[in-house]
């Protein structure tokens, strides 16, 4: 099963709420992901001599990466909080039928991103 198909997933797109137990198999599958992405990503696009390269790297180096990739996550945060705080105004300003609007766009932005990393 692929995370996009996750109960929590389909059940957020239903309108309905995820309880914490689909909530907390969500994040452990999304930690899953990540350490397969390790295994296999990871293992061909950063492997040196038979370690991971991240391993060979300094404190400093280290940092600079780490400084990089919180650096995109605040960008995909504020991206994501523009894109919600641009349909709570729809629910203001237009009603009901803008934020079906809007949330099909972010379904079909969603889809067309994941089928994008997927590949």
């Amino acid at each position: 099963m692929s995370i996009h198909d996750h109960p929590a997933v389909r059940t957020l797109a239903t309108g309905e709420h995820p309880d914490s137990a689909t909530l907390a198999d969500f994040v452990r599958d999304l930690g899953a992901l990540a350490a397969a992405r390790v295994e296999s990503l990871g293992s061909v696009a950063y492997l040196d001599s038979g370690r991971q390269r991240a391993l060979g790297k300094s404190v400093d180096e280290l940092v600079a990466d780490v400084l990089e990739e919180l650096a995109d996550v605040v960008s995909y945060s504020a991206f994501i909080a523009l894109r919600m705080i641009a349909a709570s105004r729809a629910v203001s300003d237009s009603g009901f039928a803008e934020v079906i609007d809007i949330t099909d766009q972010l379904r079909h932005d969603y889809m067309t991103s994941t089928t994008d990393t997927d590949s």
